[in-house]
């Protein structure tokens, strides 16, 4: 009767176990950065219904500022700015008494991981100069990457999000 495992069972298993991790380890990072992105993605939601209420019932002259509804939580490193473990938050909104009234625009930048490059996502709603164009009432919204893992991110908020390469 044999009492343990040969070398060449156990190094057998071992390759079979490493052959998975090396498939099943770029999907579960892609994953990952999905769901982080979606959490960021969210955030933002949240941010632009506080700014359209904003230019609704804004009569003063002040700009809305992102660290001023506190819908993120990080270092706030502005008024406009919000940084977290994994982005940086960036929004301005103009008051009605500047010559770029109503417009708001702002990005997220990853900060790091495995996205190998970069990726943001970039949006902007300028109802001033867009009266005609129902683009005016919806935030133009644009995801921008750098590498393979930040495309697959980008094109996971398709088609509420137009994907661009840098």
């Amino acid at each position: 009767m044999r009492n343990g495992f040969t070398l060449i069972e156990l190094l057998v298993v071992v390759l079979i176990m490493g052959i998975l991790a090396s498939v099943g380890l770029p999907q579960y990072m892609s994953a990952v950065e999905k769901a982080r992105a979606g959490e960021a993605v969210s955030n933002m939601g949240s941010a632009f219904r506080q700014m359209d209420a904003w230019m609704i019932q804004s009569s003063d002259n002040h700009s809305y500022t992102l660290t001023a509804v506190d819908i993120i939580s990080g270092t706030k490193a502005d008024s406009n700015t919000v940084t977290t473990k994994y982005f940086n938050y960036y929004i301005n909104c103009h008051p009605e008494s500047s010559e770029v009234a109503g417009y708001c625009s702002g990005y997220i930048d990853r900060n790091s991981g495995v996205t190998n490059g970069k990726l943001r996502f970039s949006f902007w709603k300028d109802p001033i100069h867009n009266w005609t164009d129902e683009r005016a009432v919806n935030w133009h919204k644009q995801c921008e990457y750098s590498s393979d893992v930040a495309k697959k991110v980008c094109l996971s908020f398709e088609p509420d999000w137009k994907a661009v390469g840098y």
